[in-house]
């Protein structure tokens, strides 16, 4: 089932395909992944070779793309021409050659974090963000019952699929017929039949796409368990939604209702050389005024170079004694100072 395993087995074992020459490092990542298949009760395969199906295609950590692998056949791309029957045999995480040996791809194991780039669009999807912190809130795990409302284009179906494991269902349902035959085709070719259940309906009418949320939370409220503790996840893209769906959730009898908006601010970190930082260099030894605040508790001033230390903090007048400045003497004086910046 290729894209039922837990991501940190993937990046094992797509990682030790990668470095499988260095017999040292492959002995110790093959005894870290028994410890991990002993934690996890995921089974232990050893060395995983790549044989049909689907494989992801590594161009580049920004360009990956997910393949049919058919005997004959041919992967045509900016990097060459690449023969499919190249793929076979192959242990995942390798690379593989193009026809005239010039360029080469990475041969990766295909998981739904994958999938999510590059899967065709047949809707709006949800992305990992919105994906992990649903399933976190849900406590999906191994032997999880869960019904979807609306498959879309199978991005969220997929990681449920991997987090409730082969002991527990995935039933989705979406009211296009044409999407939800495509999802259900997707999902035999994946591996995922035995586990996941699509079919067409219109939950809003028959019982369980939810352009009224809202619309759907009695019929959802019928379908859940009422002998344990279970829960609902409604996504909504805009505030109208939200603000109809919470007075439904209680009314039906929800409790511990709760909102979030979730968002992605990535960090981008850059070097700054020592000479910007010491141009307004001080005579009494003080933190340079052009870094009022950043600098002050972890950088002092000395013979005109910033220098970090975790042995003594600058002290409140930022003025350096002579035991400061001694147990700074053996720090580096061309240290590369970070700083960290949202975007």
């Amino acid at each position: 089932m290729p894209l039922l395993y837990p991501r940190t087995y993937n990046n094992v074992r797509n990682l030790a395909g990668m470095i499988r020459e260095d017999a040292k490092v492959r002995q110790i990542l093959n005894v870290a992944h028994e410890v991990f298949c002993l934690i996890t009760q995921v089974p232990h395969i050893g060395v995983e070779f790549f044989e049909t199906g689907f494989v992801a295609v590594d161009k580049s950590p920004e360009d990956v793309s997910i393949l049919k692998v058919e005997f004959g056949g041919f992967l045509q791309n900016r990097l060459g021409r690449f023969k499919h029957d190249d793929m076979v045999g192959k242990p995942y995480g390798s690379q593989f050659w193009s026809v005239d040996g010039s360029k080469h791809l990475h041969l990766l194991r295909p998981t739904p974090e994958l999938w999510t780039r590059v899967l065709p669009h047949r809707t709006q999807i949800l992305y990992l963000p919105d994906i992990s912190f649903i399933i976190e809130k849900l406590d999906l795990t191994f032997g999880s019952i869960v019904v979807e409302s609306g498959t879309g284009s199978g991005s969220f179906s997929h990681s449920i699929a991997r987090a409730i494991g082969s002991t527990g269902h995935l039933y989705t349902f979406d009211f296009h017929e044409a999407r939800a035959e495509a999802a259900k085709i997707e999902f035999e070719e994946h591996g995922l039949a035995t586990i996941v259940t699509a079919q067409r309906r219109d939950v809003c009418n028959d019982g369980f796409d939810l352009e009224g949320i809202a619309d759907a939370v009695a019929h959802a409220k019928q379908a859940l368990r009422k002998d344990r503790v279970t829960r609902i996840a409604c996504f909504s893209p805009c505030m109208e939604q939200v603000q109809r769906t919470i007075p439904e959730l209680s009314s039906n009898g929800f409790r511990e209702i709760e909102m979030f908006e979730v968002l992605v601010r990535p960090l981008e970190v850059e070097e700054i050389a020592l000479s910007s930082l010491t141009a307004n260099k001080s005579k009494t030894g003080q933190v340079p005024d052009t870094y009022p605040g950043l600098f002050s508790s972890w950088f002092i001033q000395t013979s005109g170079v910033l220098a970090p230390t975790l042995l003594e903090r600058v002290p409140a007048n930022g003025t350096l004694t002579s035991q400061s400045t001694n147990k700074l003497a053996a720090c580096a004086p061309t240290v590369p100072v970070s700083s960290a910046s949202t975007t």
